[in-house]
């Protein structure tokens, strides 16, 4: 007696879905490339940041407060993974010494995006006090190398 096909399929059922597959864990922090400083400042948070997502509500944000305990004035970039889902305030600008700021972290999704996927980097060098009166991009250029260099994950929560 030869088993028909839908009791083949279903006799290979169990030997397929046994196989244990890899569950990709949401990064608690994104490690630097090689060759790329090490971040001085002080952030918080420093190594997930939380964004709600509700499509009713459209945009929300989050606050990161960065501080600069280092004797030297900074300037600092910022960089997101896409820039039609997030927008970032200031996304450039210059820390004093022993001051704070807060950065504010836009979502603008239509869709829920994946937890996994999106983070922010934050870039910093020393600057003087001369620089902060110049246009930002004239103290940063293309050819500039950032003092230092983070990534934070972002992982979106239901409102």
């Amino acid at each position: 007696l030869t088993p028909s096909l839908p009791s083949l399929y279903e006799w290979s059922l169990p030997s397929f879905f046994s196989i244990t597959m890899a569950v990709r864990k949401i990064p608690t922090k994104t490690a630097n490339k090689p060759g790329e400083p090490p971040f001085k400042l002080e952030l918080d948070p420093r190594d997930l940041l939380s964004l709600r997502w509700e499509k009713a509500l459209g945009s929300t944000f989050s606050d990161i407060k960065m501080t600069n305990q280092l004797d030297d004035m900074q300037c600092f970039k910022i960089k997101c993974t896409d820039n039609n889902i997030f927008r970032v305030r200031p996304p450039t600008g210059f820390i004093d010494p022993k001051t704070s700021i807060t950065i504010r972290v836009i979502q603008h999704a239509q869709d829920k995006p994946p937890s996994n996927k999106h983070f922010i980097c934050i870039q910093h060098m020393k600057c003087t006090a001369a620089d902060s009166k110049k246009l930002f991009r004239m103290v940063w250029r293309a050819d500039a190398k950032p003092d230092g260099i983070i990534r934070i994950p972002i992982q979106f929560v239901d409102a």
